[in-house]
């Protein structure tokens, strides 16, 4: 049987909130989802928040291209090397500057130094609407992540 996780992650992969901001973002959460197990992670350097198996695809901002695995996990691995200090890369489709945070992913996946996770959450994901109120309560706009794992 495999794990469901939804993770909230702040737009801006090197931002951390308040330690105050992010416990009332928790507090909303446990609102939103009462019978999952949730757990916070702080990161000292940026981690690949990913979507597990979920992930089918990376496609290119730029020109819409797909990137194959390959590539990506070439992009991937060198910036994971200086520990993702930069996300800029150069997309092997078109030649267009990018970051690795920008790709196209089918499933969203996301990169950050703080997540909230949800682990078995009971639910595919949250509304527009309460991502808005989720993004209030951490005080910085926020994305999901969706992993089967």
């Amino acid at each position: 049987m495999s794990d469901e996780i939804l993770k909230i992650v702040p737009t801006n992969p090197y931002w951390q909130p308040h330690p105050d901001d992010a416990a009332s973002l928790v507090e909303l959460v446990r609102t939103f989802a009462r019978e999952a197990h949730i757990e916070e992670y702080w990161h000292q350097a940026v981690e690949f928040m990913d979507c597990g198996s979920n992930l089918a695809a990376v496609g290119c901002p730029h020109c819409g291209a797909r990137i194959e695995f390959r590539e990506w996990d070439d992009l991937m691995t060198s910036r994971y090397d200086n520990g993702f200090t930069t996300l800029e890369v150069e997309v092997p489709c078109c030649g267009s500057e990018s970051t690795l945070n920008a790709l196209d992913y089918h499933w969203p996946c996301a990169f950050g130094r703080f997540a909230v996770e949800l682990r078995n959450p009971g639910r595919a994901g949250f509304t527009d609407e309460e991502l808005i109120e989720l993004a209030r309560a951490l005080g910085h706009p926020v994305l999901q992540v969706r992993a089967r794992l």
